[in-house]
């Protein structure tokens, strides 16, 4: 993807420059890296960055839902919208703007905000899923609704009631059928305990719960026989060289948007949320670039001139340098890039003995 002109420059330019011009070679737990790297911080745009982005974003969601649900006693649901009955003629700037209008009318009313006083309701987290299948785009928005304690039967059935009259009424308005069945998901009080027959049910996988359902649209399975998620989409074009397939991105791209304040973010969340969540004294929530840039540490294997990243680079061998060093350490790199006259990394520096103290 660096390589293809056609790539936005920040995407392109993603984990190529070095931060002081010198790349660090690190090994974290058996696994080598290279650290100390500019990246473009575009989750939907740079599988890589996607991929840091959408895990820690997963981890400081989970740690908000225990403290809301475990530590507050809080109550914790999950309504997933899609956009009703689509064909591959319809755009998806059409689907995600029935979407977005959608939201903006069930949220709005005056019976919403009834039903959040009446059900406690304190905020909401809204998160976007792409796929694509032989009936076009298929965008859909999860919406996890966060309220002081879990809701009792009377509350659940009022609120579930008003939104499916509300969705039905908003696709009904725009001319497409939603499917009463796979229309509309919901999983009320997800909390520890029933966060289990609700993880069963969406993966039919122990590690991959709300968080993960929230974050990691780009590493899920299409769950429907022939839909593709855009970096699956992607990735295909580059292995067939199908231009349809990057006409998809290409839209994709264009209604995710690569940065910015028009920018669909990855998780929007009510203002102020995470202040009732974590408390008035938590940490203000890391940006995307700023989380794309996390280094991990580990122990230093070696620092490789900019230069020599960058013949590496140009030359698609990055993965058997780093797997060099896995192999054999900074011997075993230096080996692998001397036989094809890309230089030397240099030894990590050797810090002084600490002075006991008499």
């Amino acid at each position: 993807m660096a390589a293809d002109p056609r790539t936005p420059d920040r995407v392109a330019n993603c984990g190529w420059y070095a931060r002081s011009g010198v790349v660090e070679i690190r090994d974290r737990a058996g696994s080598v890296y290279p650290a100390q790297l500019i990246v473009c911080g575009r989750p939907w745009a740079e599988p890589v960055c996607s991929a840091k982005i959408r895990t820690r974003k997963g981890a400081e969601l989970s740690n908000m839902i225990t403290a809301h649900t475990v530590a507050a006693g809080g109550g914790v649901s999950m309504i997933t919208l899609t956009a009703g009955g689509h064909t591959s003629a319809d755009s998806l700037a059409s689907s995600l703007g029935l979407l977005r209008l959608g939201w903006r009318k069930l949220s709005s009313s005056r019976r919403w905000v009834a039903l959040r006083s009446s059900a406690a309701i304190i905020g909401c987290t809204l998160a976007y899923e792409f796929t694509h299948g032989a009936d076009g785009w298929h965008p859909h928005l999860h919406v996890l609704v966060w309220h002081r304690e879990p809701l009792d039967a009377a509350r659940l059935v009022a609120v579930e009631l008003y939104v499916r009259q509300t969705w039905a009424a908003v696709i009904a308005g725009a001319g497409r059928y939603l499917n009463p069945r796979h229309g509309l998901d919901f999983a009320w009080n997800a909390n520890a305990a029933a966060l289990g027959g609700y993880v069963a049910k969406v993966q039919e996988a122990a590690d991959w719960g709300l968080p993960q359902e929230m974050t990691r649209g780009d590493a899920k399975r299409a769950r429907r026989e022939g839909s593709r998620v855009p970096f699956a989409i992607l990735a295909d074009h580059y292995a067939t060289g199908d231009l349809a397939d990057w006409q998809l991105w290409r839209e994709y791209l264009a209604e995710t948007q690569l940065g910015g304040v028009g920018s669909i973010p990855l998780l929007r969340s009510t203002p102020g949320l995470r202040a009732i969540v974590l408390g008035p004294g938590a940490s203000a929530a890391l940006s995307d670039e700023q989380l794309a840039a996390v280094e991990v540490g580990g122990q230093l294997v070696g620092l490789l001139p900019w230069p020599s990243w960058a013949a590496v680079r140009q030359r698609r061998e990055v993965p058997a340098l780093l797997a060099a060093a896995e192999a054999g350490g900074l011997a075993a790199m230096n080996g692998w890039l001397a036989r094809r006259g890309l230089g030397l990394a240099d030894a990590p520096p050797v810090r002084p003995a600490r002075q006991a103290v008499a």
